[in-house]
């Protein structure tokens, strides 16, 4: 069996970093090829603030990759943060991928503490926190969370449970924000086995069958 899980990180952290220990775990299964676009274009430090452009415009860098990836193999989505949010546009936009894995959206925005710091992105003009923010026009235009497997870290500080999980049953991880660690040691109490075996199952389903 041959799949592809494509991975689209999040507005924080190191994009060239980020997801890379799931990355590593899931190559580890046989006919698993994995694709990760490094879609933001800021580099450096304070990158998060200095992000002007809206989430829809990230949206079409990821989905210039995604449109080069072979039609004949599933396609297995995992977004993480934003990620997730660009997931769901893609989804919105027509692309139907076999199984997608929303890992701590803000689909409902993000917690009240990040929230604070709306004011601040207004005058700096960063788009992706104003449109991540509680009751935004941007989050409303999604429409209605689309079928998938939704993540909620249950000590996640910057979204919250009811916000990553926006449907009436999801997975909930005793972990934070943070929940795709580089490191070998931390990866057992976070989100990375829960993906991985949900990767599997996708995959292998027909075998058990």
């Amino acid at each position: 069996m041959e799949a592809i899980v494509f991975l689209i990180h999040g507005w924080t952290g190191t994009p060239e970093r980020s997801l890379s220990g799931l990355q590593i775990t899931l190559e580890m299964i046989p006919g698993i090829r994995v694709v990760k676009p490094l879609y933001m274009d800021v580099k450096g430090p304070c990158t998060k603030w200095r992000t002007r452009k809206s989430i829809n415009f990230y949206a079409d860098v990821v989905e210039a990759e995604i449109e080069k990836l072979p039609t004949d193999v599933p396609i297995i989505g995992v977004g993480h943060s934003m990620g997730a949010i660009i997931l769901r546009l893609l989804h919105n936009r027509g692309h139907n991928f076999n199984l997608p894995i929303f890992a701590a959206g803000p689909h409902k925005g993000v917690s009240p503490l990040v929230g604070k710091l709306v004011p601040v992105a207004q005058v700096m003009g960063v788009r992706p926190l104003l449109e991540m923010a509680p009751e935004s026009q941007f989050l409303k235009s999604l429409g209605t969370p689309p079928p998938g497997i939704y993540i909620g870290g249950r000590e996640d500080i910057l979204v919250p449970l009811h916000s990553a999980i926006p449907v009436n049953n999801g997975v909930i991880v005793e972990c934070g924000h943070s929940m795709f660690p580089n490191e070998f040691e931390k990866m057992a109490s976070s989100a990375i086995p829960v993906v991985v075996e949900t990767v599997f199952k996708e995959v292998y389903k027909n075998d058990r069958d």
